[in-house]
């Protein structure tokens, strides 16, 4: 992947090492997909604590939909 530029080489510390796993049962068994694991970067991102705005009150009240 590397050679084919579809990956590139990265010093940065939020880097992981792709893994290509192989499934193993199903109708797409001999299939391969990437599998990155992303627990370390989920550790140092900040959540966002603030609710989910309800839309339907922002559009009756810019645009007055109902």
């Amino acid at each position: 992947m590397l050679k084919n530029e579809v990956i590139e080489l990265s010093i940065s510390p939020y880097t992981f090492n792709i893994v290509i796993v192989g499934k193993k049962n199903g109708v797409s068994e001999g299939i391969y997909r990437m599998y990155i694991n992303y627990a370390l970067l989920n550790e140092v991102i900040k959540k966002d604590s603030r609710l989910i705005p309800i839309i339907k009150k922002y559009l009756s009240f810019f645009y007055g939909i109902k």
